[in-house]
């Protein structure tokens, strides 16, 4: 009973760490996200043109481009500090409820395995698989580069 309860509370935990980041991540970011990936591509077609005039101007907004980057290097920590305070307070609840009899039987080990590593084992697929559904808008943003229009052929 002990190892579906603990299943239970982190994919319970999962569906948090989702929600969580949809509503904590800023509703902007992808505009600030697309707004840098232009910036870069005007900054490689002057750079591949060869233009020092155009190279300047869009230099010139460097600074700008740089605040920019760090309000999404932010939200990004945002995305990793959810999971890990849910962590903490997930294993705060299974230690309250079980104490030391919180064990799974992992079949791949032949062994008994804590909290700890069983939350590692199930974290590893339902985290992705529910930010990618709840909050798939924030992941794709954030994560997954933009795919570029060229095709090699």
């Amino acid at each position: 009973m002990i190892p579906e309860i603990m299943t239970l509370i982190i994919l319970i935990v999962a569906v948090l760490n989702a929600t969580i980041v949809r509503l904590v991540v800023r509703k902007d970011i992808e505009r600030l996200v697309a707004e840098v990936r232009k910036w870069e591509e005007r900054r490689q077609e002057a750079i591949r043109r060869k233009d020092v005039k155009l190279f300047k101007k869009v230099e010139r907004e460097r600074k700008r481009i740089e605040k920019i980057k760090f309000k999404i290097d932010t939200e990004k920590i945002k995305t990793c500090a959810v999971p890990f305070i849910l962590w903490i307070i997930s294993s705060y609840v299974i230690d309250q409820l079980f104490g030391k009899k919180a064990l799974v039987y992992f079949p791949l080990l032949g062994t008994e395995i804590s909290y700890p590593y069983w939350y590692g084992i199930v974290a590893m697929w339902s985290f992705p698989l529910t930010l990618r559904t709840i909050a798939r808008k924030v992941y794709y943003t954030l994560f997954v580069p933009p795919r570029t229009a060229t095709r090699r052929t």
